[in-house]
């Protein structure tokens, strides 16, 4: 388990180990038993959606983790200026991972791209291509975690 900024990070390295209790359980119960955050990877998980990365994976988001695991807390996308995403359609990974029930997008490698994946947004939403519900309730999670961050800060 790798801890940054009160975020927990999981890998998703195969689907035998998602769903095997032992390997997944100390994530799932620390998950549930606290107000941590998920960080998610950039990664593959080919058994479960070959067609994207688990960090913006509608089935591994919203359908494992959400869902499976009812985990309702927050979701933040590893770096999206990581070459697994950077250097591929990054306005369609920003726009699968809001509509797959990822709360934050990260852009720490280089900051000056927060302007381009900020815009990838803003005209998702203006052209409809945005889930408003998802929207919502991602913005039910973030309001405790922003107000619990202010408190704490």
């Amino acid at each position: 388990m790798t801890r940054a900024l009160g975020t927990i990070s999981i890998w998703l390295f195969g689907l035998v180990f998602l769903f095997a209790g032992v390997n997944w359980r100390p994530f799932r119960d620390v998950l549930a038993g606290s107000k941590a955050q998920l960080m998610i990877g950039h990664v593959t998980l080919t058994a479960v959606d070959p067609d994207r990365p688990a960090s913006h994976s509608k089935r591994i988001v919203s359908g494992i983790i959400r869902q499976k695991w009812n985990y309702q807390g927050v979701i933040i996308t590893d770096d999206l200026v990581m070459g697994a995403i950077y250097h591929h359609n990054i306005c369609v990974a920003v726009v699968e991972a809001l509509n797959a029930s990822v709360d934050l997008l990260l852009v720490a490698f280089d900051g000056t791209q927060f302007y381009r994946i900020f815009a990838c947004a803003s005209d998702a939403f203006n052209q409809g291509r945005l889930d408003t519900a998802q929207l919502r309730a991602s913005g039910r999670r973030l309001k405790p975690a922003l107000a619990a961050d202010q408190r704490n800060g």
